[in-house]
């Protein structure tokens, strides 16, 4: 069966008559491929699978997790993580009728790789590394040592070289307490790796940034209504600070967490905030267009990644690579020498 071809009509992605999606596809968001004028793309709207019985807790932050993965992808387009990462474009997409928002990204699989995850709780998914009850037995019930010991042991048996499944998940932890993902620990399917059956090799992937960047219950469709824009900077503050974080070393205290990074070999990201700048601009405009649903909400977590990105705690996990004009100028006298 092909997949649905996506076409843009008035800044909305319109399918085909093929049927999109795959209840195969584990997980709660209704996902699938489809073909746009530049290739396939994985795609997730922000509404629920047809295999998943009941409905969206009402609160933003579990309604529109799109906002979070574009807020975040425009981090990781301008930062040297030492991780491969999947980066997710927001999107309006018809459905029923309906302009609903999500997200495309491309297939991060190469040739010859299958995705393999560490666990589920879905009793169809193929492949996986441990059973649910060797998870919890193994990964979520035990100390911070343990715990990243066995992950590492993991992901050895799988194919991965033992020195990048360490630093991987040192690296992936770090991106969690800056991004304040609360979807890790504890959703053993958001441990993904590519295997290659060719190679019988394994790389570690980071994706699936839907729950980070988490500000909490209180955004509803009656706040989304009446927020007031003079809010909007003690809010965020408010926001970046308190935000939590469901990282594998997510039972330290936070001073905590960074002298445990620190301790095991953390290799600060590298970012170039000038670009990263420009890449929120063009988004803001995304969020302020007419047809997106809630610009309020999704310029509340804009502005409150950019406060925590801020935070001096926070800037101890990442280096600004941004050229000043000096240094450029130097650099430009040096060619000329």
């Amino acid at each position: 069966m092909g997949y649905p071809l996506a076409t843009k009509k008035d800044d909305i992605y319109q399918f085909s008559k093929h049927k999109f999606g795959s209840q195969a596809i584990s997980g709660m968001q209704h996902k699938g491929i489809a073909v746009f004028e530049d290739g396939e793309y994985f795609v997730k709207l922000d509404t629920l699978s047809p295999a998943v019985s009941g409905t969206l807790q009402p609160h933003f932050d579990v309604q529109y997790s799109s906002i979070s993965e574009a807020i975040v992808s425009c981090f990781l387009k301008h930062a040297d993580c030492s991780m491969d990462s999947t980066i997710y474009e927001i999107g309006l997409f018809e459905k029923d009728n309906k302009s609903i928002t999500g997200t495309r990204s491309r297939n991060y699989l190469d040739e010859y790789e299958v995705e393999y995850i560490l666990s589920s709780g879905y009793t169809g998914e193929q492949h996986t590394t441990m059973t649910r009850d060797n998870y919890i037995e193994k990964i979520a019930d035990v100390s911070t040592d343990t715990r990243i010991q066995n992950l590492e042991n993991a992901m050895v048996l799988e194919g991965m070289e033992r020195s990048t499944a360490r630093q991987f998940l040192i690296q992936q932890a770090g991106f969690d307490l800056l991004t304040g993902n609360n979807d890790r620990l504890h959703n053993p399917s958001n441990f993904v790796m590519a295997y290659n059956v060719d190679t019988q090799t394994t790389r570690p992937i980071n994706m699936d940034y839907g729950r980070c960047l988490q500000i909490g219950e209180i955004w509803s469709n009656h706040m989304e209504a009446h927020y007031l824009p003079e809010y909007l900077d003690e809010d965020t503050d408010v926001f970046a600070l308190t935000m939590d974080n469901d990282s594998i070393i997510s039972a330290l205290r936070d001073d905590e967490q960074l002298d445990y990074l620190v301790d095991h070999n953390f290799i600060p990201f590298r970012v170039d905030t000038a670009g990263l700048n420009i890449e929120f601009e063009n988004l803001k405009k995304v969020f302020l267009s007419e047809k997106f649903p809630c610009p309020n909400f999704a310029l509340a977590k804009l502005e409150t990644f950019r406060k925590r990105l801020e935070l001096p705690f926070m800037k101890q996990l990442w280096q600004d690579t941004t050229l000043t004009l000096s240094e450029v100028k130097g650099l430009e006298r040096q060619e000329i020498l």
